[in-house]
């Protein structure tokens, strides 16, 4: 008589190693959860806009928010820049994989890239006064600056197209993006209806703009934690408290730097390398306060051996 066959369960891990990575890769566990930081983050952003709005000069709420060397615009620009080297991270993180999870990773490192330069350098601002002083027709548009924002939002499509499976694979990256995206979309609206500033318009204006910079940097820090997550094949297990406060603290110091820079220099060049210095600090201290945590969990899934 043969042997009879035991089947094999179907959530069985085959013996040459662990699932191939892909769009059905499926893990036990999940990242590490970032909500406690996120709602700490904002907490400190709302003290530290209603400080910027408090402390103006000359007593003017209106004056941190409308210029570009405001502590607020400069926030900003130190959120953009911490994306960035969050973003950069990842690239790192997965750079075992190609296809389009490369893709997604160097697009949005390169975004977020081009938002901070141009955010200090006004690219599109400078675009639209050159193409307005040679009369060019805007068409059914306002001005130029409506027209880039809706250029970016039409080069933006195909490529979410094609990698909005993977954002998916990254846990909580399509959440986070889509309240980065509403923010965007809440800041371009009031730029564009609004033809003649107020203070409570440009304060609106410019709250959305830096909580969208905000959740940008979140964003990245999830995607980081997600795909070291995936690429231990652990659940990354949870976030400590201590590590939790480092993770916050790595939000906070671009926070402080900021104004500091303010203080420290009246030169816009000086102003923007203080700001920038402390957003690459602050992200690498995020990106050790999830190390810390997913290096944890790789100890935890070691096989314990005992000597006979």
């Amino acid at each position: 008589m043969p042997p009879s066959k035991t089947p094999v369960p179907d959530h069985a891990t085959p013996a040459d190693g662990p699932p191939a990575r892909g769009s059905d890769d499926v893990r036990p566990g999940h990242p590490p959860r970032l909500g406690a930081v996120v709602l700490t983050v904002f907490a400190a952003l709302a003290v530290y806009l209603v400080l910027a709005a408090l402390l103006g000069p000359d007593g003017d709420p209106r004056y941190n928010f409308a210029f570009e060397q405001g502590t607020v615009t400069m926030l900003s620009t130190a959120m953009l820049m911490a994306s960035t080297c969050l973003a950069a991270a990842t690239v790192w993180a997965t750079r075992g994989e190609g296809g389009r999870t490369r893709l997604l990773w160097v697009t949005l490192t390169l975004v977020m890239a081009y938002f901070t330069v141009d955010e200090v350098m006004e690219f599109h601002e400078s675009f639209g006064v050159f193409m307005k002083e040679r009369r060019v027709p805007t068409g059914p548009f306002r001005n130029w600056n409506d027209i880039i924002v809706i250029a970016y939002g039409v080069i933006a499509v195909p490529v979410a197209l094609l990698v909005w499976r993977e954002v998916l694979r990254f846990h909580r990256l399509f959440t986070m993006l889509v309240l980065a995206g509403l923010c965007y979309v809440g800041t371009t609206a009031v730029d564009t209806f609004s033809s003649d500033p107020t203070t409570v318009t440009t304060i609106v204006e410019e709250t959305l703009k830096v909580s969208c910079s905000t959740l940008f940097a979140l964003s990245m820090a999830t995607g980081f934690a997600a795909a070291r997550w995936l690429g231990s094949g652990s659940s990354a297990g949870r976030l400590t408290v201590g590590d939790g406060a480092i993770a916050v603290t790595g939000f906070l110091v671009p926070m402080c730097l900021a104004p500091a820079a303010i203080v420290l220099t009246t030169s816009d060049t000086g102003r923007d390398l203080i700001s920038w210095a402390g957003a690459v600090i602050g992200a690498g201290i995020v990106l050790l306060a999830i190390e810390r945590t997913a290096m944890r969990s790789d100890a935890a899934q070691e096989p314990v051996t005992t000597r006979s």
